[in-house]
């Protein structure tokens, strides 16, 4: 039998797309019968910064000695990264596996950018086994980390039973974590723009307002500029609100700044939805502009209102890009296919 340590920061609530993920891997883990599993999370441990991670790990070093693999998500790297660090110098011989979505330092500006590439990429180097979940992440550690052995399970997602025939109403959809990396600050300016130009519209934001100073510049925004009857901040959904959502809107409008998949984007267009996005990081990956949605130039307002506009202004554009949006979220591996390649995976232990 053999024994892996999980640290993870909290198993019990899944707050990204990325965790969710994580935790199906997980699941999969505990299904398996040649694996003894064991858990430490941020409940376990005197804090959750990094300083406490670091101490904490460096002075139980000897825990790691107990398990033939540990598992985590790269996210946690500026965490163990010192620790596992000393394991190598300690030549232990626990296997270090990752599920890696996207690059961190990435979302970084400056001498920030420079620091967090240097500790994410040791950190990953270090891996027996990094797994990638997306096209984007895999085709950077590809040409970021060339002679680094990588497992690719693509992200699966639910496919629906029919495609809907939608009426252009208008309603512009946002679904993710409130937070600046989300870009939703564009989508408040698109509003702007839109009630300049005399386009009536309305734009629905969905998602967890953790990031509260955040979230409150966004509706100070709504206020000064007298958007309070266009633009609806509902927080976070439970799945059948989702879905309502999901099918009483026209555009799905994701001003993103970097994201590792955008796993949401499949989401939307499996309800043929069509997308407006910026063009980067994963988007381009998923979002075929003229296919199943547009790209507009990165951090561009005018543009993306301009792409919104010709959405919603072009009926037989808007049909053919919907349904294209349906058929390809159709294409993509279904959660299940997704399961089974992580069972083979674990297998491979």
């Amino acid at each position: 039998m053999k024994k892996m340590l999980i640290i993870y920061p909290d198993l019990v609530n899944a707050k990204t797309g990325g965790c969710v993920i994580d935790f199906q891997f997980i699941d999969v883990l505990r299904g398996s019968e040649d694996i003894e599993l064991s858990y430490i999370q941020n409940k376990d441990l005197p804090g959750s910064s990094i300083i406490a991670y670091n101490l904490f790990f460096l002075l139980h070093v000897s825990i790691f000695y107990k398990y033939d693999y540990v598992f985590v998500n790269s996210r946690l790297y500026p965490r163990l990264f010192l620790p596992f660090c000393l394991l190598r110098i300690l030549r232990c011989k626990s296997r270090l596996i990752t599920y890696h979505h996207h690059y961190n330092f990435m979302t970084q500006k400056g001498l920030a950018k420079k620091i967090h590439k240097f500790f994410e990429l040791s950190f990953l180097r270090k891996m027996y086994k990094i797994i990638i979940p997306s096209p984007y992440a895999k085709a950077l550690t590809e040409k970021l980390l060339p002679n680094k052995s990588i497992s690719y399970i693509e992200i699966g997602f639910e496919h629906r039973s029919e495609e809907i025939k939608r009426e252009i109403n208008n309603t512009f959809l946002f679904v993710g974590t409130l937070e600046p990396r989300k870009g939703i600050q564009y989508i408040l300016d698109v509003a702007v723009i839109f009630k300049k130009r005399g386009i009536n519209a309305n734009f629905r934001i969905v998602g967890n307002q953790k990031y509260n100073e955040y979230v409150n510049q966004l509706k100070s925004f709504v206020v000064k500029e007298n958007l309070e009857e266009i633009v609806t901040f509902l927080g976070r959904l439970n799945d059948d609100e989702l879905k309502t959502e999901y099918k009483n809107a026209s555009v799905f409008l994701f001003p993103s700044l970097h994201e590792g998949y955008g796993m949401v984007l499949i989401e939307a267009m499996s309800y043929g939805l069509p997308v407006v996005a910026f063009d980067n990081s994963a988007m381009p990956y998923t979002v075929k502009d003229g296919y199943n949605g547009l790209l507009a130039e990165n951090m561009n307002s005018n543009d993306l209102a301009e792409k919104a506009v010709s959405l919603i202004k072009n009926k037989e554009l808007y049909s053919t890009i919907a349904h294209q949006a349906f058929t390809f979220a159709q294409s993509k591996p279904s959660r299940t296919m997704m399961i089974d390649e992580m069972k083979v995976f674990v297998k491979t232990l």
